[in-house]
Formats: C-alpha cells, structure tokens, sequence
C-alpha cells in the first residue's frame, strides 16, 4: 500500500501520468479533429494574396472592397458583382476572336499552373479544380483585354459598355488595385504571352506586359514609368505600384522612431523651413538641406485613400521593408492641421482634388491607424534634422525677422531708411560732441 502511494506521489510530483495499456475507444471528437487536420493545404513559400485583416478593415471597410467587379477568389460569387460577369465573358469572347486559340487551348494552359496559382493565396480556397480554372481564365482573359483596349483603343468593339463608359471602367481600374482583388502576376503574364503568340492583329506593336499594367494605372497613381529591366519579378498589381513607391535617394537612418518626433509643417515653417515641389524619380524621395524639406508633387483626390491603403495593408502583411508606412507616417507627421495642409498647397508640394484642407487632413491623419514601422528607418534622418533645426533658436529668430518686418518692399525700404537716419543721428551727435 505504502509503495503504490508513493510511486503515484512520484508521477503526480515528477509531471508524469499513468498510461492506461487497455485499448480507447473509438472517438467521433478525435477523428473529426484529424479530418480537419488532413484538409489543411501545405504552407506554401509563393503566398502574396491576403485577406486584410480586422484591424485595418474596422477603419474604413470599402477602401478594400470591391464595387463593381471580382478578380480572384476572395470575392468570387458575390451577388452584387455578378452583373459583370457578362462582361467578363465577352472580354473572353474577344480575347479568342483576336487570337488563333480554341477554349480548350486556354483551359488546358490555365489547367497546368492552377496548383501555383491556388498557392498565392494565404487561405485555402473553396472552389473546386474546374471552378477554380474557370475563374482564372475568365478573370485573367478579363484583366489582360482591359490592358489591351485601353492601350490599343482601335480594338474597342462599338457598344462596348466598359469603355464607352468613364465612370464604370474608372471603377474597374481601381477595384483592380485591391490586395483582396488580385490574380498572381505570373497568370496575367502568361495569358498575355499567350495572347500575343497567338494573335491575328499582326499590326499591332505592342509593350512588355509591365508597361501595359503601368499605362492603365498611371493616371491613378501620377508614378514615372518603369524600366523593364528595373522592376524585379513582382506577385500582383498592389506588389507592382508599391514597388515603383520605391525610395531612390538614401534616406536610411539609424533610429526609426525619430520620424516619430517629426514637427508639423506649421512648426516647422515658423522655425524658417521651407517647403519646395521637386520632380522625383519617386514620390518617397524627400529631402532636408540648407533649411528646405524638398517633397515631390503629391496628387490628392477620390482615390487616394484607396489605393494608400491597400498598399499599405499588404505591406503590413507582407513585408518587414515598411518603406510606404514611413513615408505615410511623415506625412502624417507633417499635416496635423488644415493649416499645415494650406502650407503645403501654397507651396505647390500638394494639389487638393479631394475637397476641403480638413479632408486631406482626416485622410492622413487616419491611413496609418494602426500601421508600424519596420526594421529600417526609413526617413528617420530627415526627422533627426529637422528636429534639430527647430531647436536652433537663430532659424526661429531669423524667421520671425523675416516673417514680421521683412514681408514687404515697403517695410524693407522702411526699415533701410530708419537704419540710414539712425546711422545720420550717430554722426551729427559725434560731429557736436567733437566740436566742442
């Protein structure tokens, strides 16, 4: 008795427990659990297609969600998409009208990568191997006509009801420029390939792939064009204009939080900063010298946030490179008032198509909710420098000198004359003293 009582005090003080040799029963929890286990897909290296989480979609839910068309399988078979589909089907029609190929050419193609392509995507999709076949191809033969009719406007088909109507192919353009909207780029590239391999308009000199996504995006995004050879192999379209956002310049510091501390652009004026528009390779390539924080044009209209914020969630998702959330942090450092907005405006650094200075204001006081910055601090030596130039009470003093008494011709000429009689007084009052 004493021996059992102590082995049991021995398993229960050493963390062990019995093992019990009799057979378990059969157990419905246990097998269904191992079911799902088998379901799960293998993790795959290649994932880029995420769904954006709850945090960043509290915020502002239709700046990631589609309005007038799928692409992909996260918002396949939504209802209030569904009347696009037809127009995904004539766009296919089209695509083998202008190409020697059968259907059974294009399924058997897209049959052949349709596992890579599934593994794109960060959750396991419910569609089926034909659904989900039948899904790239109609979507993809969809994305790769709207780059071609809108290159080539001479193949637009009269009647056609996308681009004989601005607002819905506007639409369109930027519903395909959502992270949860997205088809893998190497699927638009080999229909692509496929179509110009195949394709009965022999007249027709067209671009690479890459200058054709960026030809149907440019007026969105106001970004300079790529070089081929410039742009490494990228996942999708979100992938491809966050990669032309891309800094230049040199702009990595050695501590990311000093961005942080960054003055608004009031501040900073009344310190003596000025703000100066500079054409730039990219809209990131911001500098700080001799007292002026030169910062390239920055469009500001409808689709702004939109396209900032899907950017941005796939950064966020995706990559410790956070370039695109530092540069929005600075901005938002920078604008913390409609004043700090006029400041930029009047400087021609920002063009306001959006609608009041307090618009732009919320819009960047608001994108970096709930962002981080990444491993390398990007800007962070621009926030070092202009914090230090704050605190230099000459840049304060010469400004006010400036601002309060230098403003005008009339107070400079005021202030000359004053100068000229004090220095005449001195003299007459030097010339008495002596002549006595």
């Amino acid at each position: 008795m004493d021996n059992q009582s102590g082995t049991s005090h021995e398993l229960i003080s050493s963390g062990e427990h019995p093992v019990s040799h009799t057979q378990l029963p059969d157990d419905s929890l246990a097998v269904s659990i191992m079911e799902m286990l088998e379901r799960l897909s293998p993790l795959s290296p290649h994932c880029w297609i995420y769904r954006v989480n709850f945090s960043l979609r509290q915020v502002n839910q239709k700046a990631y969600t589609p309005k007038v068309v799928s692409v992909g399988p996260l918002h396949w078979g939504r209802k209030e998409l569904q009347t696009m589909e037809e127009h995904k089907l004539r766009y296919l029609q089209a695509f083998l009208r202008l190409t020697n190929l059968s259907m059974v050419d294009c399924v058997y193609r897209v049959r052949t990568y349709e596992a890579q392509a599934r593994s794109y995507y960060a959750e396991t999709l419910e569609q089926t191997c034909d659904e989900f076949v039948r899904m790239i191809l109609v979507d993809g033969c969809f994305v790769v006509m709207v780059l071609l009719l809108n290159y080539s406007p001479q193949l637009i088909q009269v009647g056609d009801r996308l681009f004989y109507s601005p607002g819905l192919i506007n639409q369109v353009i930027i519903d395909m420029l959502l992270l949860e909207n997205q088809l893998p780029f190497f699927v638009i590239e080999d229909l692509y390939n496929f179509f110009t391999s195949s394709t009965n308009q022999r007249i027709l000199e067209l671009p690479s792939i890459r200058n054709l996504v960026y030809e149907l995006f440019q007026g969105y995004i106001g970004l300079k064009p790529p070089k081929d050879n410039g742009i490494p192999r990228v996942s999708h379209f979100v992938d491809f204009i966050r990669f032309l956002y891309k800094p230049t310049l040199q702009i990595i510091g050695d501590n990311s939080n000093a961005i942080l501390l960054t003055p608004n652009a009031t501040h900073l004026h009344a310190a003596g900063v000025k703000f100066e528009s500079v054409a730039r390779n990219s809209p990131m390539d911001i500098e700080f010298a001799h007292g002026v924080l030169k910062i390239p044009h920055l469009v500001i209209d409808d689709n702004t946030e939109v396209i900032f914020r899907n950017l941005l969630a796939f950064e966020l998702l995706h990559t410790t490179d956070k370039y695109l959330s530092s540069y929005l942090c600075l901005l938002d450092k920078l604008i913390d008032t409609p004043n700090d907005v006029d400041l930029l405006i009047k400087a021609g650094v920002i063009r306001n198509f959006l609608g009041s200075s307090e618009d732009v204001c919320k819009l960047f006081n608001n994108i970096w909710t709930h962002a981080t910055l990444g491993s390398k601090a990007y800007f962070s030596c621009i926030g070092n420098d202009l914090n230090a130039y704050c605190k230099t009470p000459w840049h304060e003093w010469k400004a006010a000198l400036k601002r309060d008494y230098l403003n005008t011709p009339w107070k400079v000429m005021g202030i000359i004359v004053a100068f000229f009689l004090l220095v005449l007084t001195f003299m007459q009052t030097v010339c008495s003293i002596l002549s006595l």
